[in-house]
């Protein structure tokens, strides 16, 4: 047994060289991800945590609510996934990519394993079996610490170049003078503007894309003097659509488009809205557009 113990402490102090040898390699290559995620405060990382844990939840609950419509599941369960990953990476502190974290806390354990090792060695050499085995369990403990946070550090790594889209959470909604709606009511046969904005107090965003897709019973008339940024309309058989362009778009602002439309037909109508940006996962949302017969006035008659 005693030479089986031996064994072992000599692969532990070997393990521990090994490792110390690519802590160095492995911190060369996490630095260069730093400073971009270093780029948000830890007030703002962990508001970003607490966020995803929240839609996370509720998007739970609403799958767990009792919901038939196969598309709306699957949408949710995408919605759901996309967090869970996104979650997952942000709960990776960007403290696994610094000197500390990369390579000072490791080698500190893996050097301690090594001293350990050695030890339990030297009880070899004199016969002192129990001491052996107590210190061979303290180089084990300490390379298996050391060994989690080197898995942690390369994590870190891999989701920084890895990165997915992040889950921006967009406000979408139909703006009327100083206040917003998801529906709106407008009179069958007269020209109505439909001015579509959406803001985002998650993050500035870069080359953002807002598409609207508005049935055919909404006829496009035409755009209003709107101080808009670029905007493409494209009238096609089954719909019109109207793209929105931001090349930056800073949090808490909002943007979009107002056109003029004249409905050709009572009912209930969903406008589709769409808004994407760079490194942001495209968010959906639906507006409604109630469309009713146009009071007239009739007078009494004595």
């Amino acid at each position: 047994m005693g030479e089986a113990v031996l064994q072992i402490l000599l692969v532990l102090a070997y393990l521990a060289i090994g490792l110390i040898a690519v802590t160095f390699p492995i911190y060369a290559i996490s630095v260069n991800y730093l400073p971009r995620e270093k780029s948000e405060s830890e007030k703002e990382h962990k508001k970003r945590i607490e966020k995803l844990r929240e839609r996370i939840t509720k998007l739970t609950s609403e799958l767990s609510g009792g919901i038939t419509d196969t598309e709306q599941i699957s949408q949710i369960t995408g919605q759901l996934e996309r967090y869970k990953a996104e979650l997952e990476g942000a709960e990776l502190k960007a403290d696994y990519l610094t000197a500390k974290g990369a390579v000072r806390k490791p080698i500190i354990r893996l050097v301690l394993a090594l001293l350990t090792a050695g030890i339990g060695i030297y009880f070899w050499t004199v016969d002192e079996l129990s001491w052996v085995i107590l210190f061979g369990l303290f180089s084990s403990g300490l390379s298996v610490i050391a060994l989690y946070n080197l898995y942690k550090t390369i994590s870190a790594v891999e989701y920084a170049a890895l990165r997915p889209a992040r889950t921006v959470d967009f406000d979408i909604a139909f703006l009327e003078g100083s206040r917003t709606t998801k529906t709106k009511k407008i009179s069958l046969g007269k020209e109505e503007g439909l001015c579509i904005c959406a803001i985002t107090d998650d993050d500035d965003i870069e080359n953002l894309r807002v598409l609207a897709s508005f049935p055919p019973e909404l006829e496009f008339v035409k755009q209003m003097d709107y101080p808009s940024p670029d905007v493409e309309v494209s009238c096609l058989a089954h719909c019109t659509t109207v793209m929105v362009k931001e090349e930056f778009l800073p949090k808490g602002i909002w943007t979009g488009s107002c056109n003029i439309f004249r409905p050709n037909k009572v009912g209930e109508y969903h406008i589709r809205v769409g808004v994407s940006g760079q490194g942001t996962y495209e968010v959906t949302r639906e507006l409604t557009v109630r469309v009713v017969k146009s009071k007239s006035r009739t007078r009494k008659r004595k």
